[in-house]
């Protein structure tokens, strides 16, 4: 049933806040979750302003997601709950959509428990009363409105799920429409609450309950905003079903983008004068249009947070035509931070000619292949040739575990899977011109079979070349579980990383500094048009 009523006091605009929920999650029953090498050569030593639309209506959306999101979430779910998701509220136009929920599946609501109790300062929460209270009544006490109450106000009719829509423009020129979609559990309580929220704003939205939700959108559009529901929702697309699905679990929040759709509808005009152009694109040609769609989840499993993400329909990503597998996991155990990314080869060679009408067009009137010819014969290289050589099909850096404020010289190093006698000549080139011209390449190298070492010392040359065991770590496997099958993979271990920053950080932070052990992102080109990515933080 569906009652439709403009609220007398709102124009255009919006605001939301955010509901705590009981923490018997805390007590709930926990669900269990090389290269061989033949002759070795010895090392050689060698952003205009817009116009803002309700500023009261986003603050409160705001202040709701934050306070659903990081508290209620993580410990005041209740295990038992339903009914409709946002998504059957909002049109099947709409062009982007973000949703939070504190009543998510079983499994997501014990998880986020059981890594959440790892924080100090989140049990500590846990442990005094209703931690979204807490925070509301804060955020509220800086706002200035001391008539506002949450326990008064928000409490009575604030439902466990919320989700905030980009509808297209309602005219050709005009902004992207907003779209609010919160559950309640009282309409006339909730009517009364948000007519207080928005009390003094010049910019009040319409209010619409449907299905046990509330519609806030600007004034005069809520109609239209139902009209387009009885169309069709987000939730019945084919399309945003399909992304969806291809993310997985959708966590405690959850979002999709329909990039070209969003600069179409000028979305991205701060970025530039031309809504479907950025200076800097990597979806090609500068052009918008053939972005594609995101879709994203934050979810929790026992030991993380991490954030899901695929990307579809990007008409310039293409997948590699070969991929090598990355050597990432046979670093040194005590590696600090690493970094892997496979198929620079294959990039550079389909972007060269990009790259160099992109630094013509920056140098009008410069004759850059002559002299980029010219640097070739000083330096004695060829390019892109030798530079695909040196990134190759797997490029690897990586830092061990030190004392960086010791003073020394960083030790630092990297492993390339290439056509290593190849970048081991180069490199020896570049070190004899520098030499020649008065300097030097403070570094040590060496081929062995396909894989080229260079490092800062020879000390740790000899750690890099003998297979190391970083993959068989706890750490490393927690942060990145799929690092050696992935195009692209970022490791760093904070349990090693802290002493060189812990004591920079206020004494009250230091626990929730030291309850973090580890951080890992991944992602991978899966199909033409389709990429994945995770990034994922492990507590101890």
């Amino acid at each position: 049933m569906s009652s439709h009523e403009p609220d007398p006091a709102r124009p255009p605009g919006d605001s939301t806040p955010t509901e705590p929920t009981p923490a018997e999650a805390a007590a709930a029953p926990v669900d269990p979750a090389a290269t061989a090498a033949p002759v070795e050569p010895a090392p050689s030593e060698v952003a205009p302003a817009r116009r803002r639309r309700g500023p009261v209506i986003w603050g409160i959306v705001a202040l709701a997601v934050v306070a659903l999101a990081l508290t209620a979430a993580a410990f005041g779910m209740k295990l038992v709950g339903g009914g409709p998701q946002p998504d059957t509220l909002v049109p099947s136009t709409a062009l982007a959509y973000l949703r939070v929920d504190t009543d998510p599946s079983i499994g997501q609501k014990v998880s986020a428990v059981r890594f959440l109790q790892k924080v100090p300062q989140v049990k500590g929460v846990l442990d005094s009363g209703d931690p979204r209270k807490r925070l509301v009544d804060s955020l509220i006490e800086r706002s200035g409105n001391k008539d506002f109450s949450y326990a008064r106000d928000i409490e009575p009719w604030l439902g466990d799920r919320l989700a905030v829509a980009v509808l297209p423009p309602k005219s050709e020129g005009a902004d992207p429409e907003p779209l609010v979609v919160v559950q309640v559990k009282d309409e006339a309580k909730a009517r009364a609450g948000i007519a207080k929220l928005s009390a003094g704003d010049n910019d009040k939205p319409e209010v619409t309950f449907k299905d046990g939700y509330a519609l806030l959108t600007s004034a005069g559009n809520g109609k239209a905003v139902t009209d387009a529901i009885a169309k069709g929702t987000l939730a019945d697309s084919s399309t945003y079903a399909g992304d969806v699905a291809a993310v997985g679990d959708q966590g405690i929040a959850s979002g999709w983008l329909d990039l070209a759709g969003l600069a179409k509808a000028g979305a991205f005009k701060e970025v530039g004068g031309d809504t479907t152009k950025l200076s800097v694109n990597p979806f090609g040609s500068g052009d918008l249009k053939g972005a594609g769609r995101a879709a994203f989840a934050l979810r929790f499993d026992a030991d993380a947070v991490e954030l899901v993400g695929v990307s579809r329909g990007a008409t310039a990503v293409k997948k590699p035509a070969t991929t090598a597998g990355s050597a990432i996991t046979h670093l040194p155990a005590d590696t600090a931070v690493a970094m892997s990314v496979s198929g620079l080869d294959q990039v550079i060679g389909q972007a060269w000619d990009g790259i160099l009408k992109g630094i013509g067009a920056q140098s009008p009137g410069e004759d850059v292949n002559g002299e980029l010819k010219a640097m070739e014969s000083q330096l004695g290289i060829s390019l892109p040739g030798d530079l695909q050589t040196l990134l190759g099909r797997n490029l690897v850096l990586a830092v061990p575990d030190q004392d960086f404020a010791s003073g020394d010289d960083p030790q630092f190093g990297a492993r390339v899977t290439t056509d290593a006698a190849k970048a081991d000549a180069v490199v020896t080139r570049l070190e004899r011109l520098a030499i020649q011209t008065g300097g030097e390449l403070p570094i040590v190298h060496q081929a062995k079979g396909d894989q080229f070492y260079l490092a800062s010392s020879r000390d740790y040359l000899g750690k890099l070349t003998a297979d190391g065991t970083l993959g068989d770590s706890a750490a490393f496997t927690a942060a990145v579980p799929d690092a050696k099958d992935a195009q692209y993979v970022l490791f760093a271990d904070l349990d090693r990383l802290e002493k060189s920053y812990l004591d920079q950080v206020p004494a009250r932070d230091r626990d929730l500094v030291k309850a973090l052990r580890a951080v890992g992102a991944s992602g991978s080109v899966t199909g033409n048009g389709e990429a994945r990515f995770t990034l994922r933080v492990v507590g101890n």
